[in-house]
C-alpha cells in the first residue's frame, strides 16, 4: 500500500505551489501525511476530523446524488481535475478528466442545458439543479440550517420566498437572448452610459432640485438615444421568457 501511495502522491509534484490538494481523510495513510508545501483539504465519511465530512447519507432509488468526485466539486467550485481519470458507474468506460467544476457548469447552462430542466433519466421527477435533489434536500450540514427549515417550514430559499406571497422565483429555463442588431447594440450602450452617469450625479445632488434635473437629463438622454427601442425588445425578451416558463410548468404538472 505504501507503495501506491508514493506513486499516486507524484500528481503532486504537478500541483501549482498555491494550489490545493483534496485527500480521503477516512484512509489513514493519507490522513498521517505531512509531506509536502501545499495547502491540504480532507474529506470523509468516518472521521469527524475532516474538512468535509458527508453526513446523513440515504440511498435514493432513482434520485440525484453526488458521487465521491461530485462532493469534492461541489465544495470547492474550482477543484482542478486535470489528470483525473474517472470510470462511469453505467457503462464502465474510463475518461480523463480536464478543468473544474466551474468550465463544466458554464458548458451546462449555456449551451447543453440548464439546471432547472428535469433530469429525463431521473425517476423522482428532480431537475438537475441540486437544490431540488431529495438526497441534497433531507441532508443536514450543520445544527443551525435544521433549525432555520423547522422555522420555516421548507427545505429551500426559494421556497421560503415563494411562501411569503410577495416574491415569485424564476427558475432557469431554456433560453438563449436574442441577439441585438449593431444599431441597437449602439442605443443600448448610450442608453446605458447615461443612466449610470445620471443616476450617480443624482445620489449625490445636495437638493431635491438638483436630484430632479439629472433625472430629467437622464430620460431626455435616454429617449433621444433610442430608450424606446431598447425597451421593445426587453420586452420581447420577456415575453419569450413567461412563454418559457408557462410550457416549464405544464411539463412538470404532467
Amino acid at each position: 500500500r505504501e507503495g501506491i501511495l508514493k506513486a499516486k502522491l507524484e500528481i503532486m509534484e504537478g500541483i501549482r505551489e498555491e494550489g490545493i490538494a483534496v485527500f480521503n481523510g477516512d484512509e489513514p495513510l493519507l490522513w498521517n501525511l505531512r509531506e509536502g508545501k501545499h495547502r491540504r483539504i480532507y474529506f470523509g465519511i468516518e472521521n469527524d476530523q475532516c474538512d468535509v465530512v458527508a453526513e446523513d447519507i440515504r440511498h435514493m432509488d432513482g434520485g440525484m446524488y453526488f458521487t465521491e468526485l461530485g462532493m469534492l466539486t461541489n465544495a470547492d467550485s474550482k477543484y482542478d481535475m486535470n489528470g483525473i481519470v474517472w470510470t462511469s458507474p453505467y457503462t464502465g468506460k474510463q475518461y480523463t478528466l480536464s478543468g473544474t467544476y466551474n468550465d463544466g457548469a458554464l458548458q451546462i447552462n449555456n449551451t447543453t442545458l440548464n439546471q432547472d430542466m428535469i433530469n429525463p433519466d431521473g425517476k423522482l421527477g428532480e431537475a438537475f439543479n441540486k437544490n431540488t435533489w431529495v438526497s441534497v434536500q433531507t441532508a443536514v450540514s450543520y445544527p443551525i440550517q435544521q433549525d432555520w427549515r423547522d422555522w420555516s417550514g421548507v427545505s429551500l430559499v426559494d421556497q421560503y420566498f415563494e411562501n411569503i406571497g410577495k416574491y415569485t422565483v424564476m427558475p432557469d429555463l431554456p433560453y438563449s437572448e436574442a441577439s441585438k442588431s449593431d444599431d441597437l447594440k449602439v442605443k443600448w450602450d448610450q442608453c446605458a452610459k447615461a443612466i449610470t452617469t445620471n443616476s450617480w450625479r443624482a445620489i449625490y445632488a445636495k437638493n431635491d432640485g438638483e436630484f430632479n434635473f439629472h433625472i430629467m437629463n437622464m430620460k431626455n438622454q435616454c429617449k433621444g438615444y433610442g430608450w424606446q427601442q431598447c425597451l421593445d425588445w426587453s420586452l420581447q425578451e420577456a415575453a419569450t421568457k413567461w412563454q418559457l416558463q408557462q410550457e416549464q410548468e405544464a411539463m412538470k404538472a404532467q
